[in-house]
């Protein structure tokens, strides 16, 4: 059975920098389809009739919140369990005050990532984030996961990069990899690493006041 590790890496940027060679047809095959979603993107309200996080009709106005100065807002919705069918980018991700209601917000094989604040949850109940096999959820900037907030990772992964945090989230690793990079810090979350997980803490990155458990379960 394998451990479940956590590391602490010291390196240079040079050391862990990654390359990707776009060709020029298909840069310019993309274009299109980059402003097509530019102009589908907006702030809203979740007030969906069914699950797909991506589909503008569950959105008031109707517009797909996916950008990078984009907030998606939650408040009180019969429609609880949400799933991304294609990857999103977000400013901020806000769960309303006196909302009651507890989300499970689910990234299959796509990537959520947060540039602005990250998840403010005002809700007052847990709200849960489950990656799953090649989905990923990343923080940029200063974003943070949140207060009353619970992530769990399948094979997949979920990164901290710049000066993010993982606030004061529960974060169970069973197993994938978390790992916090640049000036990021674990805040004062709780990690459980389960058998074959990996945390990883990269380039000066702390674990800060973060309470960090590894399970052979």
């Amino acid at each position: 059975m394998k451990n479940p590790k956590t590391t602490f890496i010291g390196c240079t940027s040079s050391a862990i920098t990654s390359v990707c060679a776009w060709s020029l047809a298909l840069a310019l095959a993309l274009i299109p389809f980059l402003f097509a979603s530019v102009a589908f993107a907006g702030s809203a309200l979740w007030t969906a009739a069914n699950g797909n996080w991506n589909l503008a009709s569950n959105w008031n106005p109707q517009t797909v919140p996916n950008g990078s100065t984009d907030t998606a807002t939650f408040y009180r919705s019969n429609t609880t369990a949400i799933s991304l069918s294609a990857s999103v980018g977000l400013a901020d991700l806000v769960f309303n005050g006196d909302g009651y209601t507890s989300y499970t917000i689910t990234v299959p094989s796509q990537v959520f990532y947060f540039e602005g604040a990250g998840i403010t949850n005002n809700s007052g109940y847990m709200q849960k984030f489950v990656c799953n096999g090649s989905g990923d959820i990343e923080f940029f900037n200063s974003a943070s996961a949140g207060d009353l907030t619970n992530f769990t990772v399948n094979n997949a992964g979920i990164y901290f990069f710049d000066s993010s945090n993982a606030g004061s989230a529960t974060i169970t690793n069973n197993p994938g990899t978390i790992q916090f990079s640049n000036a990021a810090s674990a805040g004062t979350s709780s990690i459980t690493g389960k058998a074959g997980s990996w945390t990883q803490f990269v380039d000066g990155a702390t674990a800060s006041g973060a309470s960090l458990t590894a399970s052979s379960a």
